[in-house]
């Protein structure tokens, strides 16, 4: 998906999420990435999914910082997704997720 990534971000956006791919692991059913953050600051933001797993889901989905999680992962799986951030007057901020249970 990185790919994707990088042609979303030719297109001239001017939002931006750091860091724009989030990977984590863990060995329970549920697993939590580490958080992004949208930049500009003190504006509305929105997130919403874009395209991957459906069972991914943003834990803050109207601030501007965010972590992602899924539940019910079943062992030696690995979920992932695009996820994107709307700042209006400003664009998109896009971030891809990859969540993996050992």
């Amino acid at each position: 998906m990185t790919g994707v990534i990088a042609a979303i971000a030719a297109q001239g956006a001017v939002v931006f999420a750091t860091p724009s791919v989030l990977m984590a692991t863990g060995s329970v059913s549920q697993i939590t990435s580490g958080t992004t953050t949208v930049t500009p600051a003190g504006q509305t933001y929105s997130w919403s999914y874009v395209s991957g797993d459906a069972s991914i889901f943003a834990l803050s989905p109207s601030s501007q910082s965010t972590a992602f999680r899924a539940n019910g992962v079943p062992p030696s799986t690995t979920l992932s997704a695009i996820w994107q951030c709307a700042v209006p007057g400003y664009g998109l901020a896009f971030v891809e997720i990859e969540l993996t249970r050992t």
